[in-house]
């Protein structure tokens, strides 16, 4: 039997890693499929996504038929046999893989913030993307759903819910979280806990980076302001703001994690950081920051709805959000994530070490 998991990111690629060490499954047995992500280490066999490796208008066009052609990429990576897949959401390729004639079982793994959304809308449970429509209004849409249809994939694959929680009725699918709150609706019992423990911290590149980290101050670049469209001054008041906070307890230097392909000389964080005199040291990309949480001493980690800091506090840490400095926010899920607010603090009620 094999196991599949899809990873993109550093939490799903550190899910996996922590249900692989706590189901003990066998090395040899494990594929991870990695869409993009570069991994830091190697463990089990790692191999790039079918979409990555069809890159190319020939390559579309031999493989026309996408159903087709993703089952023999599938049957080569497993020999023919049998898997359980392991997936965070149900993007394109997870109905695929979930729907191959080999694969025997589905659970999901966290994936993040995602992980902990209530899904109360019909884009969340389907898509969660603000520009899917539910009716094909134009040519261009029509014209774009035949051609779905012509590449192979049926009405069926394509009205699978997007949103784990969809799935909650099936009996044999699980839910691997790190928290109790993670899938929210799913019953208790469907549940498993992870416990990064389980990993062989052997296994981790740049191993002592990671141990010696200690009495530092992280503040974790995120995508918040970008997807929910804050207003350009209102993210730069509420970053001065906690600058003046930092500066006032005495701290002057701190590591910024930048989000996953970023780089610091496009980062808009950085350039008003070293603008007002704040030293920065910027992490290592390859460095996964939930392992670091695990591992390190004493930090102090910032940011504003970032699910690393709600995985820093669950792991031993001290985290706190300027979440709510920031002015004329449009709706979003956070504010109603009561469980987040209990475990990460607002900037003027933390005290610096």
């Amino acid at each position: 039997m094999k196991h599949i998991f899809t990873i993109h990111s550093p939490i799903t690629f550190f899910s996996a890693c922590v249900v692989i060490f706590q189901e003990n499954l066998a090395h040899e047995d494990v594929i991870i499929i990695n869409d993009g992500y570069k991994v830091p280490f190697k463990i089990g066999t790692i191999v790039d996504s079918y979409q990555q490796q069809e890159k190319g208008i020939w390559r579309k066009i031999k493989n026309f038929n996408l159903v087709k052609a993703y089952d023999q990429y599938i049957k080569e990576l497993t020999h023919g046999q049998q898997f359980i897949a392991y997936i965070d959401l149900m993007h394109a390729y997870q109905r695929l893989l979930i729907t191959h004639p080999n694969c025997v079982k589905f659970n999901f793994i966290e994936e993040g913030t995602a992980s902990y959304v209530v899904p109360d809308n019909l884009l969340f449970i389907t898509n969660g993307a603000n520009q899917v429509t539910f009716r094909n209004k134009n040519n261009k849409q029509l014209a774009i759903s035949l051609f779905r249809v012509m590449r192979g994939v049926n009405i069926r694959v394509l009205s699978l819910p997007f949103n784990p929680q969809s799935y909650a009725g099936i009996n044999e699918v699980k839910f691997y979280t790190f928290s109790e709150h993670g899938f929210p609706g799913i019953e208790r019992e469907k549940k498993i806990i992870l416990n990064p423990h389980e990993i062989d911290p052997t296994i981790w590149s740049n191993s002592d980076y990671y141990t010696q980290i200690k009495d530092e101050v992280i503040w974790i670049e995120e995508s918040f302001p970008r997807v929910y469209k804050v207003a350009e001054e209102n993210y730069e008041t509420a970053i001065l703001k906690t600058i003046a906070h930092l500066k006032q307890k005495g701290i002057t230097k701190i590591l910024v994690k930048l989000r996953p392909k970023s780089k610091a000389s496009n980062s808009y964080l950085i350039d008003i950081l070293k603008k007002n005199n704040i030293k920065v040291e910027v992490m290592p990309d390859t460095i996964i920051a939930e392992w670091l949480f695990i591992q390190a001493k004493n930090l102090q980690v910032i940011g504003i709805v970032s699910s690393l800091l709600f995985y820093a506090s669950i792991f031993g840490q001290q985290s706190w959000s300027f979440f709510e400095d920031i002015k004329e926010k449009p709706n979003n899920p956070f504010e109603k994530m009561k469980f987040y607010w209990e475990e990460v603090n607002h900037l003027l009620d933390v005290n610096f070490n």
